[in-house]
């Protein structure tokens, strides 16, 4: 069974394809590795509390959605 994107990924997604960087850039700027994030993209892994605290870090702006993932964790 395919798990569906939350909004958080879809709406990181769409950030890393307006800055038209590779995934490998992408995950540096919320200190993960390229593979770590193609995982999670994928839907192999799931977004660790890490991922979340580099997200915040990162981009705060996507606060609102950080926080959504959480409570239906």
């Amino acid at each position: 069974m395919q798990r569906t994107k939350s909004n958080l990924l879809l709406i990181l997604e769409q950030a890393q394809a307006e800055l038209e960087i590779s995934d490998a850039e992408f995950a540096k700027l919320f200190n993960v590795s390229g593979p770590m994030w193609n995982l999670v993209k994928s839907g192999r892994r799931n977004i660790s509390m890490k991922i979340l605290a580099g997200i915040l870090h990162k981009f705060p702006q996507f606060s609102n959605y950080v926080l959504d993932f959480i409570r239906n964790r």
